[in-house]
């Protein structure tokens, strides 16, 4: 028994400086874990990112006064808010692979933060004609069928919304036909199909002989006439959609902006107060009830690509101007425009026709489409 308790206090001298130092190493270790973590929103260091973290960040947004910790804030916007409990919970179920990249995501994107959750992180997400969601591109296609009073009747009408949110202005593309200036004329879907288009519709026809007005196609300038009647609309690079009224800008200050889409056709949809305009800047033919194809907006990097089959009273009449600007005020849009209708209007993607064209589908000279930036 002596012996053995000699041997054991020799043992015991010669391994308890080893023990320490590397218990030392992995307290050392730990701490660093633990501040790596933390900074990932863990908020009570115990090493994990989960529920409990969340629920302390939803705490810590409903305090006014609390400042942005740079734990709580895993988006880096600058303030812990609601959003960031949602990443974190986000974070914590799976759906987002790493905090960091995504809060670099939504800081370059055109995106409000508030707004993470439309997008996929885990791999591209998809159905044909239905929806596709990346971390850079999301589209929900949806098809809405009812009826409508238009002056003392009641019109069926069927229209298909894509609502889009994009991080990246480079995701909203237009093409022109036969990829020139001029060129020759081609159908929606083959356009779609040429240019891997998650989803397409007609544009503006710049090329009919009824247009004298700009167009700019992703930042390129082909034409920079001044037109007298024709709304036009712009979107900026900072993802900002605009319309103005013919005879209310100058094309020189448009130039300026150095845009990247200007469109000539219309009319615009919606009044600066948000409601339906006192008139419309088109023919009485136009504003009658037809197939239309028309873009929406209610704030950068998120758009709605409007298509509302026609001409077919039994499946669907078409919008006339009012009903067109009374559903993008429903869907939420603060700016819409009109593009080119009737035969032109089409709805594609890269894996086929979303709408149902009227038959004889007139080719045309350009599309706006939706892709991978």
């Amino acid at each position: 028994m002596t012996f053995r308790g000699k041997t054991a206090g020799f043992i015991l001298r010669r391994i308890l400086p080893a023990l320490a130092g590397a218990l030392l190493l992995f307290t050392s270790g730990l701490t660093g874990a633990l501040a790596e973590s933390t900074a990932d929103g863990d908020l009570d260091g115990d090493g994990l990112s989960c529920a409990a973290d969340a629920a302390a960040v939803l705490r810590l947004a409903a305090d006014a006064g609390a400042s942005a910790d740079s734990v709580a804030d895993v988006t880096q916007s600058g303030t812990v808010d609601e959003t960031d409990a949602r990443v974190l919970l986000s974070y914590a179920t799976g759906q987002i692979p790493s905090l960091e990249a995504l809060a670099e995501r939504l800081q370059s994107g055109l995106c409000d933060e508030s707004l993470f959750d439309k997008f996929s992180y885990t791999g591209v997400e998809e159905s044909a004609g239905e929806y596709y969601r990346s971390d850079s591109v999301s589209i929900t296609i949806t098809q809405y069928q009812f009826h409508k009073q238009v002056g003392e009747n009641y019109r069926l009408i069927t229209c298909y919304a894509a609502d889009i949110y994009i991080q990246d202005i480079s995701s909203f593309q237009t093409a022109l036909s036969s990829d020139e200036f001029h060129g020759t004329y081609q159908l929606v879907l083959d356009m779609a199909v040429e240019h891997d288009a998650l989803v397409a519709i007609s544009g503006d026809f710049y090329n009919s002989s009824l247009h004298t007005g700009p167009v700019c196609r992703n930042g390129v300038w082909y034409r920079q006439d001044e037109s007298d009647e024709m709304d036009i609309c712009v979107l900026g690079y900072d993802g900002v959609l605009s319309t103005y009224l013919a005879g209310t800008y100058d094309i020189a200050d448009i130039v300026a902006q150095e845009p990247c889409q200007v469109w000539c056709f219309g009319p615009s949809l919606i009044a600066e107060d948000g409601g339906l305009p006192a008139s419309y800047n088109a023919g009485v033919s136009i504003q009658r009830e037809n197939p239309r194809s028309a873009v929406g907006s209610d704030g950068p990097g998120h758009y709605i690509f409007l298509l509302a089959d026609g001409r077919r009273p039994t499946y669907s009449s078409g919008f006339d101007m009012e009903g067109l600007s009374e559903f993008f005020i429903e869907l939420g849009c603060t700016v819409a425009y009109n593009l080119d209708g009737g035969r032109t209007a089409v709805m594609a993607t890269r894996d086929g026709l979303v709408s149902i064209p009227i038959e004889l589908q007139r080719p045309v000279s350009d599309i706006l489409y939706i892709s991978e930036p």
